[in-house]
């Protein structure tokens, strides 16, 4: 039996609100977005992965050297051909023969890696850890740009009795999304032509009917709903027409307070579920792009939970900075290009 047997996170310090937009720009197109996180001028999605990972081991005493593979998510890596996994593996200090590999290109890439350690656990013994780290670019003056924050989830992944939720089932997609959120080779900044072949709404709505058809379950019966998240509108307008109380995803919204997190979106809502601790809760996890993914889980409950609520605490340590810091702090006025 496979499943969560701990998570990390990271979130960036710095925040700016939606006012600071507006009065740069006169708007602030990330709907239902307060605030978002920003990164420090010498932060990476390998540097937050590090410290998500570090932090999900020393908060559930695993060392290092029991983890037996690192799959690291990114659509942000700093580098194009380099394994980022490699460069955590040695920052956490895990064993020469763990294996590592990237999953990248795709918001949904850090569900896929979950996905894809929980295979690997299933066949082997030992830990996994699953790295979701994103600080997504876009040119500064591109709408689709505002919503983009920054942050980093590790879940630990194990088997046996001692876990935080067990894996259920599964249910994928894939579809072309042409037009929509791409970075072609050799370029920093994400575009998005605002063409649709498909969007968010039909994508989410046939992964919540596949995955409930393989567990032979009804939408009534998934007890929490942890979802990518580009704004703080979208979640709402697709899961109230198939008809979901707001029970079951609200305490799940993350991108009101840190905006859209690509493939750490959500992983940071998986965990505010997680820390409710409660048992034989079913949650649906789903990442979005080309596609997507949902994966289920039931939760077990955890004694090692009990004195943490370490989301609510962490999300309140944070330093609020305007639009010219913020266009500093990533790097849109500076020359430097770190080659």
């Amino acid at each position: 039996m496979a499943g969560i047997i701990g998570y990390g996170f990271y979130l960036p310090k710095y925040r700016i609100k939606a006012e600071e937009y507006i009065k740069a720009w006169g708007i602030f197109n990330a709907p239902n977005v307060i605030e978002k996180s920003v990164p420090a001028y010498d932060e990476d999605s390998i540097t937050m992965g590090v410290e998500a990972a570090r932090n999900g081991l020393k908060w559930f005493n695993i060392p290092s050297k029991d983890i037996s593979a690192i799959f690291f998510a990114s659509t942000s890596s700093p580098y194009n051909e380099k394994l980022s996994s490699a460069t955590i593996s040695y920052a956490i200090g895990s064993t020469p023969n763990t294996f590592t590999t990237d999953i990248t290109d795709t918001p949904r890439a850090g569900v896929n890696a979950l996905f894809s350690a929980i295979d690997y656990v299933k066949a082997r013994e030992g830990y996994a850890i699953i790295i979701a780290s994103d600080v997504p670019f876009a040119n500064p003056d591109a709408v689709y740009e505002h919503p983009f924050g920054a942050g980093a989830a590790a879940f630990i992944v194990g088997s046996g009795n001692n876990l935080l939720a067990r894996f259920e089932s599964s249910f994928c997609i894939t579809k072309e999304t042409l037009g929509e959120r791409f970075r072609r080779n050799g370029e920093k900044f994400i575009r998005d032509l605002g063409l649709r072949t498909i969007s968010y709404e039909p994508v989410i709505t046939e992964l919540l009917n596949g995955l409930t058809k393989n567990i032979n379950c009804s939408i009534e019966e998934i007890n929490y709903i942890a979802i990518q998240q580009p704004d703080g509108r979208s979640i709402y307008n697709t899961l109230k027409k198939q008809g979901i109380h707001t029970d079951v995803y609200k305490d799940g919204i993350i991108a009101d307070k840190l905006g859209d997190l690509g493939v750490a979106s959500p992983f940071f809502s998986m965990i505010k579920f997680l820390e409710k601790n409660e048992k034989r809760k079913r949650i649906a996890m789903i990442g979005y792009g080309s596609g997507g993914i949902a994966i289920s889980f039931i939760t077990e409950g955890s004694k090692k939970l009990l004195l943490k609520r370490l989301f609510e605490k962490d999300t309140d340590n944070k330093i609020y900075i305007n639009y010219v810091q913020y266009l500093k702090q990533k790097r849109f006025l500076s020359s430097f290009k770190g080659e």
